[in-house]
C-alpha cells in the first residue's frame, strides 16, 4: 500500500563492537508497518546508519529490520 500524506520519519541504527563501542549499521532494509496501513516501502541505511521513511500517517507503527550477512568485526 502507498501512503500518499504524512511526515518524515528519521533515525540512526549502530551496532555495539566487542569492546563496547558504537559504529554505524550501514545497509541495514529498514520499514515500518501499521495495523491498518500495512507496511511501508524499504529504505537502507547510509554510510552513517541513517534512514529516512517519508510520507509516514500519523498512528503507531513496527519497526522491522532486516539485514543478511555474518557478524562484522571491528
Amino acid at each position: 500500500m502507498a501512503w500518499s500524506q504524512g511526515s518524515t520519519v528519521r533515525g540512526r541504527l549502530v551496532r555495539r563492537g566487542p569492546r563496547g563501542n558504537l559504529y554505524a549499521a550501514p545497509g541495514i532494509k529498514v520499514r515500518l508497518t501499521h495495523p491498518s496501513y500495512g507496511p511501508s516501502t524499504f529504505a537502507y541505511t547510509d554510510s552513517q546508519g541513517m534512514y529516512s521513511l517519508f510520507n509516514v500517517p500519523p498512528g503507531e507503527f513496527v519497526l522491522e529490520l532486516l539485514f543478511v550477512g555474518g557478524a562484522q568485526r571491528d
